[in-house]
């Protein structure tokens, strides 16, 4: 048995589902989802959680400056 020690899996694993273009409401949207229902982002380290939730903030602002 080998006490080589394994290194933690990333914090955060993004997958593109589609790469058609989205506007700035349908990203808030689906941001504000993943917020909302991604379990992993809670358990991502706080750095990662803050940089995220101003992705978010800043989206939802240039999405309100556009409609």
């Amino acid at each position: 048995m080998s006490s080589t020690a394994r290194a933690p899996p990333p914090p955060l694993k993004l997958e593109i589902l589609d790469s058609r273009p989205l506007t700035a409401t349908e990203t808030v949207v689906a941001l504000h989802n993943f917020l909302s229902n991604g379990t992993a982002i809670h358990s991502a380290p706080t750095s990662i959680n803050h940089q995220v939730t101003q992705l978010y903030e800043k989206l939802r602002l240039e999405a309100k400056r556009h409609n």
